[in-house]
């Protein structure tokens, strides 16, 4: 499962925004979508099609000699002009058209949601295929198992549509041995992944700095009430030897003692910004000296940091973590020299974090 794939998908794109950068026999009864469904997609996904589609073909992800099927549409649904793609070069059926022992044989697939996957799987193109869909209100559901597909494209139209890309197995291997957190311990207890449930959601599009500036005069960054990890647990804290605070912005530290339950606990603060210890020996190693596995560890960390100890295996050392990650829609001056982030960026990261079994909050500042 990738979170991180889920949680990229749900940035909201502007108009303008473009392309960020199995095997089965399929029943029969699996192409026979319910009147609900049918109903629901064609009242929602299917009528944007035409014009999906075109930039699509535009973004050169559609092209020509590519076949694709929308799942869940009737002839009726597609009423559509669709000369386009013919002119293209691009071949486009339905369910209807399609046979039902047809697999892996499609580049691209419309659906109306992630529910349908397994339908999906079976037959799209392997390691080239792509799916395509909007989001609904709570996609979670279909996205969390989709660790095999990579975004591609995400726009809003009348609703937002994500395009992922069907990855090799050996692509999806290497990422998730990249970014796994060695050993077991408290970051993967099954008490503390049902906690994390009940974490706060993240921005589906980030809040703007006006809106930022007036939140902070009066509580945590927003508007959005923290779920910090410790109410979620209701733990004590009173059975970890260590207690510990890391992080690399002197100001977060008021704010910490200010706003975080500590449960009136003594927590060790390190203040990496104001040392500057960790620049000789790197996060990752300085995090090793410092604390361990059995110690309850918060940290609030910048987005480079924490790639940096995702590589290195180091990030199951916290328990809950704040993350900011700088981002294109922001508008700070000093940084225009284009090293801030896509927004979906930030998502993914976001993502891998949930996925290590860290409480992970986003960091506005």
């Amino acid at each position: 499962m990738s979170l991180s794939l889920f949680l990229a998908v749900l940035f909201l794109a502007l108009p303008s925004l473009r392309s960020a950068s199995t095997s089965m026999m399929i029943r029969a009864s699996m192409f026979k979508p319910a009147a609900a469904d049918r109903d629901a997609a064609a009242g929602d996904g299917f009528k944007i099609l035409p014009i999906l589609l075109r930039d699509l073909v535009e973004e050169g992800l559609v092209k020509k000699g590519h076949r694709g099927l929308v799942i869940g549409a009737t002839a009726a649904d597609m009423e559509e002009d669709f000369e386009f793609l013919r002119d293209a070069g691009v071949d486009l059926l339905t369910q209807e058209e399609t046979k039902a022992d047809a697999h892996h044989v499609f580049d691209f697939v419309f659906t109306r949601n992630f529910n349908s996957m397994e339908v999906v799987d079976g037959v799209l193109k392997e390691d080239t295929g792509l799916v395509i869909s909007p989001l609904g209100r709570d996609p979670s559901n279909g996205l969390r198992l989709l660790s095999s597909y990579k975004i591609v494209y995400l726009r809003r139209f009348e609703s937002t549509v994500v395009a992922m890309r069907k990855m090799a197995t050996s692509t999806v291997a290497d990422e998730e041995d990249e970014v796994s957190c060695s050993g077991g311990g408290a970051a993967t207890s099954e008490e503390k992944k049902a906690a994390l449930k009940g974490l706060e959601d993240v921005y589906l599009e980030p809040p703007r700095r006006a809106a930022v500036e007036e939140k902070k005069k009066t509580s945590f960054k927003t508007s959005r009430k923290i779920k910090f990890l410790p109410d979620l647990l209701k733990d004590s804290l009173d059975e970890y030897p260590r207690r510990v605070f890391i992080t690399d912005d002197t100001s977060a530290v008021e704010w910490f003692y200010k706003s975080y339950p500590m449960r009136d606990q003594e927590f060790e603060v390190y203040n990496v910004e104001a040392s500057g210890a960790h620049k000789e020996t790197g996060v990752s190693n300085w995090m090793r000296e410092k604390v361990g596995r059995e110690d309850y560890v918060v940290m609030k960390a910048e987005a480079q940091v924490v790639e940096e100890m995702l590589k290195e295996k180091t990030l199951c050392l916290v328990d809950e973590l704040f993350l900011e990650c700088k981002n294109q829609w922001q508008d700070d001056e000093d940084q225009s020299d284009g090293s801030k982030r896509a927004y979906w960026q930030c998502l993914a990261l976001y993502g891998k974090v949930r996925d290590e079994g860290i409480a992970v909050h986003q960091w506005w500042d």
